[in-house]
């Protein structure tokens, strides 16, 4: 089953975008963009195919390919994933894919946003790919390649891809992820979260997002 959502554009009273829990299935693809702007009261859960849920091994062999957009402010957090916005309990996450670029673009407090998700527990990210642009203006920020989450997220990627650009609060220009860098943007941080070969990641391929489409063109590089 293949769920394909449409451009969409939600203000102040959203405050999950993308499908609940119990509209959950594998082989989903998104190519909409989604939107969000005005004010929210609470914590805003924004992702390409999952808003929130506490079961992320029930997402699985899922694409994302639509930009992400958020302007605007919320009271409380905002959790925003090119695949999940928010999940939480252990497992291992596998097969999610995201292409869509991701924009905060207001003012937000306690901003969590990554390709993949803003994900909460133990959990291992594997046989997935980020490969997107990422950036924020947020002054108090969560931004990583795979969790934008704090210290407490997921802290493993294995046999992945990764790719594009990441741009934080006082990066003067995007920074291109590369062989030599990759390892500072996996995971989210006010400042760099430096990852360890063996520990967090093993098996990452730094593709070339400017090569187009195929994942095999330009820099890469496996690790062991």
């Amino acid at each position: 089953l293949e769920k394909v959502k449409s451009a969409l554009e939600l203000g102040k009273s959203a405050r999950s975008i993308g499908l609940g829990e119990e509209e959950m299935d594998q082989n989903c693809q998104n190519d909409g963009a989604l939107y969000f702007y005005g004010t929210s009261t609470g914590s805003s859960y924004i992702g390409g195919i999952v808003g929130f849920t506490l079961k992320p091994s029930g997402v699985s062999t899922c694409t994302n390919n639509g930009a992400i957009y958020m302007d605007g402010s919320n009271g409380a957090a905002g959790y925003i994933g090119g695949i999940i916005g928010y999940t939480a309990n252990g497992g291992t996450i596998t097969d999610l894919h995201n292409r869509g670029d991701i924009t905060v673009a207001g003012l937000n407090k306690n901003v969590n946003a990554s390709g993949i998700g803003a994900i909460s527990g133990t959990n291992e990210i594997t046989n997935s790919s980020s490969i997107c642009n990422l950036k924020s203006i947020s002054p108090d920020l969560n931004l990583g390649m795979f969790n934008g989450y704090a210290a407490t997220g997921a802290r493993k990627v294995s046999n992945s891809q990764v790719g594009g650009t990441i741009q934080r609060v006082g990066d003067e220009a995007p920074v291109t992820i590369t062989t030599e860098n990759f390892k500072n943007y996996l995971f989210s941080g006010n400042a760099s979260y430096i990852a360890a070969e063996g520990t967090n990641y093993e098996n990452i391929t730094v593709v070339d997002a400017s090569a187009g489409d195929d994942n095999t063109a330009g820099e890469d590089t496996t690790t062991q």
